[in-house]
């Protein structure tokens, strides 16, 4: 509940003031930030909360507070390039450690803007991890169903 209210907050917020623009991040040395030397989630802290409140959201709240509509397509884009990354490095691995890290990677997406998840929550890292782990060898779970026959598929004629 908390995330989907944080992000109706930010919308809410960010709806009829200036976008942040990555002001706040990366974007600083381009655009001067609206609001001082405040991010997204201290504005929403202080209008929601108490002064001292960081009020993190998802990468689609973040997406919101810098670009508006446009950021939660650019957001949406970006985790899907890092899914894609994800199935590139990790189809080889064993399917337990694999699962592990894909999973553990929902936390902090859940609860930070995307450029901070890569950088700094771990998923950048964690996809660094999974190609070093890269033997370039099947494991033997794959193997085997690399050489199962898909009804209807190439091997296999189709059945009625």
């Amino acid at each position: 509940i908390i995330p989907g209210a944080l992000t109706a907050q930010y919308v809410n917020y960010f709806s009829n003031r200036r976008k942040m623009l990555l002001s706040h991040s990366i974007g600083r040395w381009f655009v001067d930030n609206p609001y001082g030397d405040e991010s997204p989630a201290t504005l929403i802290g202080k209008e929601f909360y108490c002064k001292r409140t960081n009020a993190n959201a998802n990468f689609w709240a973040d997406g919101w507070a810098n670009f508006g509509l446009f950021g939660i397509f650019l957001a949406s884009v970006g985790l899907a390039i890092i899914f894609l990354v994800l199935n590139d490095v990790a189809p080889r691995k064993e399917l337990r450690i694999s699962f592990a890290i894909a999973v553990s990677l929902a936390l902090p997406l859940s609860n930070g803007a995307l450029l901070t998840c890569i950088l700094t929550h771990g998923v950048g890292i964690a996809i660094v991890f999974l190609r070093l782990l890269d033997t370039g060898e099947d494991s033997p779970r794959q193997s085997h169903f690399r050489n199962l026959s898909i009804p209807g598929g190439k091997n296999e004629p189709t059945r009625l």
